[in-house]
């Protein structure tokens, strides 16, 4: 049981800070989400691959940029531990399962969006709709009955309401 926990936390925290970069990317217009370099967001610099280590790398550089020293914004590591716990804690619940899994592959969606909106307040298709493809296949093979399935829409879809509304206040 303990290796699956490490194993998705490790992968989460991995997540985090690639969905930390992908929500910068996919602000800037000129940058693609697929390059293959993250740079500093500050002085645009190439990051190395040990400037990239979840977590770690925030600890070792005192949360500074290893080249302009400028500070990394508190976010990424916070993004990257929270994605890491997102993934692991239902394996203490469930076991190493299908629903494990499950909960797994939607919250890799989730987390992305709850960031998009909750910085720039958008939640582009390109992720919405195969994280909705995902959440009702999810819901099919989990052989639920509709009232389930629906209240669980109405409760996912009611947690992004929330945050709007804070937003806005």
């Amino acid at each position: 049981m303990v290796f699956p926990v490490i194993a998705l936390f490790l992968l989460g925290a991995l997540s985090g800070s690639f969905f930390n970069a992908l929500v910068w990317r996919f602000v800037q217009r000129n940058r693609k989400i697929t390059e293959r370099h993250s740079v500093c967001v500050h002085c645009g610099h190439a990051l190395a691959t040990l400037d990239l280590v979840p977590v770690v790398s925030f600890v070792f550089l005192l949360g500074r940029c290893r080249y302009c020293q400028k500070p990394i914004p508190w976010h990424y590591p916070v993004v990257e531990l929270a994605t890491g716990v997102f993934l692991a804690l239902p394996t203490l619940f469930f076991g190493f399962s299908l629903q494990t899994c499950a909960i797994a592959a939607l919250t890799l969606f989730l987390i992305p969006l709850f960031l998009l909106d909750l910085r720039y307040k958008i939640l582009p298709d390109v992720i919405t709709l195969p994280g909705l493809a995902v959440a009702v296949g999810v819901g099919v093979a989990s052989k639920r009955s509709f009232e389930t399935l629906l209240i669980g829409g109405i409760l996912g879809a009611g947690f992004f309401l929330v945050q709007y509304l804070i937003s806005r206040g």
